[in-house]
């Protein structure tokens, strides 16, 4: 006999940073998605094979500490005015997280979009809906992106889209330190001129393969990121890459 099943597994860390106090606390969650083959073995199911999407990635396994050049401590200049309704769409990225804070907690995907986890990944499908929903972004949908189309399912053809279509323009691509290096251009670095509802996009080995959304600051003015797939809820932007990972930085300007 064989069957296969899905868990999901919640997890929420509470976090303060080094030099804060103890009484500061920020909380980001993850959602991982296990997906198991079972058989039955001499009148017990055993599993045999298990595959699932790690939130931290094996980066986490070899820990590296980088100068706390990411923070923001100075007052941002106001997004860029336009019809894209920032603050819904931070709202819905919310309350679609896929990350629950306990039971009860209702924060699935949305119903009304297909789950494309365990088809090659959700980011794509999921920052769309946050661009464009009309309970979200409100920004419209075309014949080139929309449900179901490249440009809306995969994360580099996504993000070649906003930029082409004039939707968002690119603030800065480049390493860890060259996103949160302070320049003439980018005092406090290209990375904190992003504000909630605009988009980063994680390149490796010269492809892009995962796109975020940004929600907010933590406590210490750390930018954080939901995204699906390996579901993030407030995860610091970097958290869980490497310094092999090149970063796009996305500002949405519709």
């Amino acid at each position: 006999d064989k069957a296969w099943a899905s868990v999901s597994q919640h997890m929420i860390i509470a976090y303060h940073h080094r030099g804060e106090d103890e009484a500061t606390v920020n909380e980001l969650g993850v959602r991982t998605i296990h997906w198991v083959d079972l058989e039955r073995k001499n009148g017990e199911w055993v599993i045999s094979l298990e595959w699932y999407w790690d939130p931290f990635e094996i980066h986490s396994l070899e820990p590296e500490v980088a100068p706390g050049t990411a923070r923001c401590s100075l007052p941002l200049p106001a997004p860029p005015p336009g019809e894209y309704n920032r603050s819904a769409a931070v709202a819905y990225a919310d309350r679609y997280s896929g990350v629950r804070h306990g039971p009860g907690d209702g924060r699935y995907n949305n119903k009304d979009y297909r789950d494309y986890t365990g088809l090659g990944g959700d980011c794509a499908n999921f920052v769309s809906q946050v661009l464009s929903d009309e309970k979200a972004g409100g920004i419209p949908p075309d014949w080139n992106w929309n449900e179901g189309s490249t440009a809306w399912l995969q994360a580099e053809a996504l993000v070649y889209y906003l930029l082409d279509s004039g939707l968002a323009v690119k603030i800065m691509r480049g390493s860890f330190q060259e996103v949160t290096a302070a320049t003439e251009e980018y005092p406090q670095g290209a990375v904190n001129v992003l504000h909630p509802g605009d988009i980063i996009g994680y390149e490796e080995k010269g492809e892009i393969g995962h796109v975020s959304i940004v929600v907010g600051r933590d406590s210490a003015g750390y930018v954080l990121v939901n995204s699906h797939t390996a579901d993030r809820y407030h995860m610091p932007w970097d958290l869980g890459w490497d310094k092999y990972t090149t970063y796009w930085l996305l500002q949405i300007v519709y």
